[in-house]
């Protein structure tokens, strides 16, 4: 791939007696002697097939050639430098990697993470979403929890909670068909999440040996099965989308991220595209746009009402917010737990969430805009008041 490169040693020879005009003073600095400092630069000079310098009786001058040469050479070896000090940053880089359903990391994992930092603020958290109840631990995984009886081989094992199993339908589908006992669930249609074991363990709880637990449908996601248990649902056929009626409509959302925040930005991105709670999904993001560019553009997205929500990325999301709030009618806030996230929204309406790439994992940040999609400002509590009384003041009142 690539042409044949000089030794490393005589760049490093080279650069030193460039800079200093000494082969003596390099020696000194790379701690040989000035015989191996001249071996050196004759290598690399062999090796280009020009002179690097001018010798004189008591002074070095860079030929033409070597000016044009040490014109790059420092800028190279210090990229090399910096690339090397970020892999060893790398290796020695303390986190701990957990892989963990998506509804339990939402509901009961990421709600702990503050404590766990405070406790631990040298070690960095890393989460791994997975739609599944059981599964093996891979070598990029320090920690795994799992939904099950803990029967796994060649694993410690170590029970965190207890959980009991209940029958639940959406309250419409139970005026239709109630359930007054065991036997009236052989007229409903059974919801399965991954396998029918729940179903099975149910059944065998409520000695329901008429029941068939082969039908039904089976969802490999926890979202998917959300949306359904919320749906009017019968034997193989959905009749409305109660889900997003009770949401409210599909949310429009725009995003958009500079280059310090393109990595985090797509990896939301992808997760937003799928999410049947978001109803269009517009990228205002770009490689050359500023910041302040891109979170004025998004903000007024949302002025205009164009957009329910703007999701922003920065480094830290701290500039974009401060941007996005010069834009009259916004209030944007910057959120990496889940306190925030909450307050941000049901207290203070904000309709744009910023996040910082340097900041949070994707796993983690998207663990909160999972969250963030489904809050909604709670216009009876104490907080709306002061609402009120910011708008009014930007409002010039």
């Amino acid at each position: 791939m690539y042409k044949r490169l000089p030794p490393l040693n005589s760049l490093k020879a080279f650069e030193s007696a460039a800079r200093f005009l000494s082969f003596t003073k390099a020696a000194d600095e790379l701690f040989v002697t000035q015989a191996a400092i001249s071996h050196q630069i004759k290598i690399l000079e062999d090796f280009l097939g020009v002179a690097l310098f001018k010798r004189k009786n008591r002074a070095l001058e860079l030929t033409d050639f070597g000016k044009a040469y040490y014109a790059a050479i420092p800028k190279i070896l210090n990229r090399l430098v910096e690339a090397t000090d970020k892999l060893f940053a790398l290796k020695n880089d303390k986190h701990l990697t957990i892989s963990v359903p998506q509804t339990f990391g939402i509901q009961w994992l990421v709600p702990r993470l503050s404590e766990f930092n405070k406790l631990y603020p040298d070690i960095e958290v890393r989460l791994k979403g997975v739609d599944q109840d059981e599964g093996l631990l891979s070598q990029d995984i320090d920690i795994a929890i799992y939904y099950g009886k803990g029967n796994w081989d060649n694993l410690q094992v170590d029970r965190l909670v207890e959980e009991d199993l209940l029958v639940l339908a959406a309250p419409k589908l139970l005026a239709q068909k109630p359930i007054h006992q065991p036997q009236d669930l052989k007229h409903h249609t059974l919801l399965h999440i991954h396998a029918r074991d729940n179903w099975q363990h149910m059944a065998n709880y409520l000695a329901l040996e008429e029941l068939n637990i082969q039908q039904g449908p089976i969802f490999c996601s926890y979202r998917a099965f959300c949306v359904a248990s919320l749906n009017r649902i019968t034997r193989g056929r959905m009749l409305n989308n109660v889900y997003c009626i009770l949401q409210g409509v599909f949310m429009r959302l725009v995003i958009a991220a500079p280059a310090n925040g393109a990595i985090l930005k797509d990896a939301l991105k992808t997760h937003l595209q799928n999410d049947p709670r978001v109803g269009s999904l517009v990228d205002l993001s770009s490689s050359d746009g500023t910041y302040p560019q891109l979170s004025f553009a998004a903000a007024e997205e949302v002025v205009a009402g164009r957009a329910d929500r703007a999701l922003l990325i920065c480094g830290t999301g701290v500039g974009t917010a401060i941007a996005a709030n010069k834009v009259r009618g916004i209030r944007a806030a910057t959120a990496h737990d889940l306190l925030t996230l909450r307050g941000s929204v049901e207290n203070y309406d904000a309709q744009v969430l910023c996040m910082g790439q340097n900041v949070i994992a994707a796993p983690a940040a998207w663990a909160l805009v999972d969250i963030w999609l489904d809050l909604r400002h709670d216009t009876s509590s104490s907080y709306a008041p002061k609402v009120g009384e910011i708008e009014a003041f930007e409002c010039g009142a």
